[in-house]
């Protein structure tokens, strides 16, 4: 997204253009406005995995040390800390 800034017309040259003009300015504006709506959802799509990878390694650091212990004693106990930690119990 470049920046750029587009100056709406002034009421007096917008009254003097044509009505096919105002209508191509419409649609541009629509199209640009759609384009703009696009590229939002797809930046808050990024946003939101880049978040929750952050968040997933946030919770791994804060349990690094149960969830290495839990692993050596063997799966069961594992997948039961797992369960605790996240609310499945």
């Amino acid at each position: 997204m470049g920046g750029q800034v587009h100056n709406l017309a002034t009421p007096e040259s917008l009254l003097a253009t044509s009505e096919r003009t105002l209508g191509e300015l419409e649609l541009a504006s629509l199209a640009r406005a759609s384009n703009l709506g696009k590229a939002i959802r797809e930046e808050m799509f990024l946003w939101a995995e880049e978040y929750a990878k952050a968040m997933v390694a946030r919770w791994v650091r804060d349990n690094r040390e149960r969830l290495i212990a839990a692993a050596r004693k063997g799966p069961e106990d594992a997948d039961r800390l797992f369960d605790s930690l996240i609310g499945r119990e």
